[in-house]
């Protein structure tokens, strides 16, 4: 699914326009991207929780040359799937 497709479903689903869902949905990632960036994770309880992760610097190879390489540290945003969620993705795929 697209944000296209995101945004026909929120406003079907809220019986509003697109603008208005694109708008909604807008301020969603916006609130999650500004809480990320000062380093708060964000709960969504029944849902997953959003936070930042530092991932320390590491060897690392070249796929195609087997050539070893550095890989330097980053930080990154990282999702991890609430307990609700992970039991209903379990009952539809297994």
């Amino acid at each position: 699914m697209n944000r296209r497709q995101l945004v026909e479903k929120i406003a079907e689903r809220f019986e509003t326009t697109k603008v208005n869902a694109d708008d909604m949905l807008t301020t969603f990632i916006a609130v999650i991207e500004d809480s990320l960036l000062d380093w708060q994770e964000v709960n969504i309880h029944w849902f997953g929780s959003f936070k930042v992760s530092k991932r320390k610097a590491r060897l690392g190879f070249n796929p195609k040359t087997r050539e070893r390489m550095n890989i330097d540290s980053y930080t990154t945003a990282v999702f991890k799937p609430g307990k609700p969620l992970k039991e209903k993705l379990s009952k539809k795929f297994n």
